[in-house]
């Protein structure tokens, strides 16, 4: 009988079964996460085991199972790693992972959807490339219309927003180099682990080749919860934009804010101007004022995630990065800081010279005031955030720099 505290330990680390003793290091490691599979996994496992050397290690993540699918995995040469309860995919494959120890990791499904049969040509297709992607381009009547429906907006979402050049981000049947993978610091929970894979690989500029395959019937229950997952992996997508793609989420929205306030602004000084039967003054040039530092502020955001994301998260250099890393920008960005908070000082010092001297009565100079005012906050931001960008733009070049201390 299982004790308390041994239940405790086994929720805390996975427990191996078998192939837990180290040998050689394989080249490849095979990781098939499996929760309830007991009908497809021998079926996945036959077929595989004909086709590998000793260059490949299989290991089956068995995540909570009630049925037999850990006796199944247990009758083959593989190593099995069991969960103590059902922690979902993301768990499995974040497992696979750690006790994984070939160079080239693949990952296949339990349910015999995908051609085992491609998985040496993957194998090698990754001494070349980074990432392998079997793509499900034939067999699309296996999966229900609503499925394929979610799946086709996804794919185009995580292919435009984040330049993924494949053609099947969502596949469950995909080669990555380890070292690719360890990197990524991956924090998604049940089927969002894909898109989440798909999304860093693409940014972080991976060598991804693609493979067509036929997905083939599914043996035993489906998993997936076409609404409740398919929700879920819609925020993963979203909820990384900001990190992984600034320039679309932040950078673009806010020169568009900032484009639209200054243009106002300027239609604004010559005269007033109407919308209908609504008239746009002096409270419409403030709310244009409002607007353009409010786009400066999402801007300047923007650029700060693209460095750090740079810095830190293993990034391709895209464009917003590139801008700022350009010699001396931060110091031309503070210098025009500077220009700009001058003269939106001796602007308003003038302004209020001028009405003192008139003896203080009724001030018709308010669009004046407003924009100096405008001028100063603006010009004290980007001063500010020369210095603040400056931070991540220092740590890049550093790294970036030979070591003086070498030879």
């Amino acid at each position: 009988m299982r004790t308390e505290v041994g239940t405790a330990l086994e929720k805390r680390e996975p427990r191996r079964e078998r192939g837990a003793i180290d040998g050689p290091a394989p080249r490849t490691s095979v990781i098939i996460p499996a929760y309830n599979e007991e009908e497809g996994l021998p079926i996945v496992l036959g077929k595989l085991f004909p086709l590998l050397d000793e260059t490949y290690e299989v290991i089956v993540i068995d995540d909570g199972s009630t049925d037999g699918t850990r006796d199944v995995a247990a009758a083959f040469p593989c190593k099995v790693v069991s969960h103590a309860s059902n922690r979902g995919k993301a768990q499995a494959i974040k497992t696979g992972m750690k006790v994984a120890r070939g160079e080239h990791l693949i990952f296949i499904d339990a349910d015999d959807t995908y051609p085992i049969e491609l998985l040496p040509r993957m194998a090698n297709s990754l001494g070349k490339a980074d990432m392998v992607i079997g793509s499900r381009r034939r067999g699309k009547e296996q999966r229900p219309s609503f499925n394929r429906v979610g799946n086709a907006i996804f794919r185009g979402a995580i292919r435009h927003l984040y330049g993924f050049n494949a053609h099947d981000p969502l596949t469950g049947f995909y080669g990555i180099k380890k070292t690719h993978l360890d990197k990524m610091r991956l924090d998604s929970d049940g089927f969002c682990i894909e898109a989440e894979i798909a999304i860093k690989a693409a940014r972080m500029g991976l060598r991804i080749l693609d493979i067509p395959i036929e997905y083939r019937p599914r043996v035993g229950e489906a998993k997936l919860r076409g609404l409740q997952d398919g929700y879920q992996i819609f925020q993963t997508i979203l909820r990384m934009l900001a990190l992984y793609n600034p320039a679309v989420a932040l950078i673009l929205p806010g020169v568009l804010l900032f484009s639209v306030g200054v243009g106002l602004m300027a239609a604004l000084m010559a005269a007033p101007a109407s919308a209908g039967e609504a008239g746009l003054g002096t409270h419409t040039f403030v709310l244009a004022a409002m607007l353009s530092l409010a786009g400066f502020h999402l801007a300047v955001f923007g650029f700060g995630l693209s460095l750090y994301a740079l810095a830190h998260r293993f990034t391709r250099n895209a464009f917003p990065a590139q801008v700022f890393l350009r010699p001396n920008m931060a110091r031309n960005m503070a210098l025009l800081g500077i220009t700009l908070l001058a003269v939106g000082v001796v602007l308003q010092a003038f302004l209020a010279g001028d009405w003192f001297a008139h003896g203080l009565g009724v001030f018709a100079e308010t669009k004046a005031l407003v924009l100096g005012a405008f001028l100063a906050v603006l010009g004290f931001q980007v001063a500010y955030s020369a210095v603040f960008l400056s931070i991540f733009a220092g740590e890049l070049r550093a790294r970036n720099e030979p070591d003086a201390g070498g030879p």
